[in-house]
């Protein structure tokens, strides 16, 4: 009797230890992290969207997801999004949707499982979420306007992520169940203390002398100037803002300014590489794209006004609005002129204006663009590319039409 009553206790014992076991609930977290930031007027601002799950259960293959992702459209506006994680090969159809409008622009990915393992042989196998961040999608941008930070965030109230809820992921039989969505994340870009438009560096009889101008400036203590014989490696600063005066920032400018730089120690047939810092308030460096040149004296258009070289040289001013000029160099050919054309093309590859189509001499030239199409008519804001093709050469650079 007494056996028997023990095995009936724990019986009991087991029964509630069951009954009270709580199963923990599957979230989804969100969050962007910034993959490219030029911080400059023009440039390319890139984030990725990073998902992972908190507690799966063994049916944790996606079903659907609807996220908004929330952006200033008065600082950067939308490209396109890119490096999908998932697709058609894993049974999803996809979008990214762009919804513009003052105050409240947003991108909306939204991604619908209705192909995954229809036939319950697990193909396509659709996609599991996992318990670590993986990146889903790149969203593209492009800044227009680094005079003050700007910030991205997923929506939660539109927000939306679902699995399958049964293992076989077979969606004639189950149901996607909407799982709880922690707290998402922002960021928020830092601009750049200036925003550069032009950096150029040129040989003189004196030295190398760099020129640059900003259009804005934002809490710039000063500019540090770099040296290096090679492009990657071996930086070494040869001039700054600490001790010499001409490199002092401006602080807080929307005016343009305009620097210069004659590095005297140089040698004559000698390749360098040159590459701007600048510093902030609170002692941030910022470094920019480097620049080369090959040293010779005989280049310094004191002595000669002749380009060795083609060069086709970034528009000033960059964005633009009305006009822009477009400058470019052609060089003295044994063969004589050759014909040279300069064309304007839209952000979809389309060409919109033949702008200059000739055969000049050697020599420096610069056309001005209106921002008007072949037919005269005004093209709306956008990213626009000259094309300069002249013999062999043949190079590109990329506008920003703002109206």
């Amino acid at each position: 009797m007494r056996t028997k009553f023990k095995q009936i206790l724990s019986s009991i014992i087991t029964l509630s230890l069951t009954l009270t076991t709580v199963v923990a609930q599957t979230t989804v977290e969100q969050t962007l992290e910034v993959l490219k930031n030029d911080m400059t007027n023009g440039g390319d601002f890139q984030v990725i969207l990073q998902v992972k799950s908190t507690n799966p259960t063994s049916a944790n293959t996606l079903g659907s997801a609807t996220i908004d992702i929330a952006y200033d459209e008065t600082k950067i506006t939308y490209v396109n999004s890119t490096s999908w994680a998932f697709g058609f090969a894993q049974g999803y159809s996809r979008s990214a949707t762009n919804n513009s409008s003052s105050g409240n622009s947003f991108v909306r990915l939204l991604v619908t499982g209705l192909g995954v393992n229809e036939n319950g042989g697990a193909d396509p196998p659709g996609f599991d979420v996992s318990t670590s961040f993986t990146t889903w999608v790149q969203v593209n941008f492009t800044i227009i306007n680094t005079t003050s930070t700007t910030s991205l965030s997923i929506n939660s109230g539109s927000n939306a992520i679902g699995f399958f809820e049964n293992p076989q992921n077979e969606p004639n039989t189950g149901v996607i169940n909407n799982q709880t969505l922690s707290s998402t994340s922002g960021i928020d870009d830092e601009p750049l203390p200036v925003s550069l438009s032009s950096f150029n560096v040129q040989s003189m009889e004196s030295g190398v002398v760099l020129n640059w101008a900003t259009e804005s400036e934002t809490n710039n203590l000063g500019f540090d100037v770099l040296r290096s014989d090679s492009e990657n490696e071996g930086y070494e600063v040869i001039s700054s803002y600490q001790n010499n005066t001409e490199l002092e920032g401006q602080g807080n400018s929307l005016e343009r300014n305009e620097y210069a730089y004659t590095d005297q120690w140089v040698i004559e047939g000698q390749t360098y590489w040159y590459r701007l810092v600048d510093i902030d308030f609170t002692g941030v460096r910022t470094e920019h794209p480097p620049l080369s040149i090959k040293y010779s004296a005989n280049d310094d258009p004191a002595i000669s006004d002749i380009p060795t070289s083609y060069q086709l040289y970034p528009n000033y001013p960059n964005p633009f609005n009305p006009e822009t000029v477009i400058r470019f160099d052609i060089p003295l050919l044994d063969n004589g002129p050759q014909p040279t054309r300069l064309s304007i093309y839209n952000g979809l590859g389309q060409l919109v204006r033949k702008l200059y189509n000739d055969s000049p001499g050697a020599g420096s030239f610069e056309i001005t663009w209106d921002g008007r199409a072949e037919s005269g008519t005004s093209l709306p804001s956008g990213i626009y590319y000259a094309v300069m093709n002249s013999g062999t050469y043949r190079n590109t650079i990329k506008m920003l039409l703002i109206r």
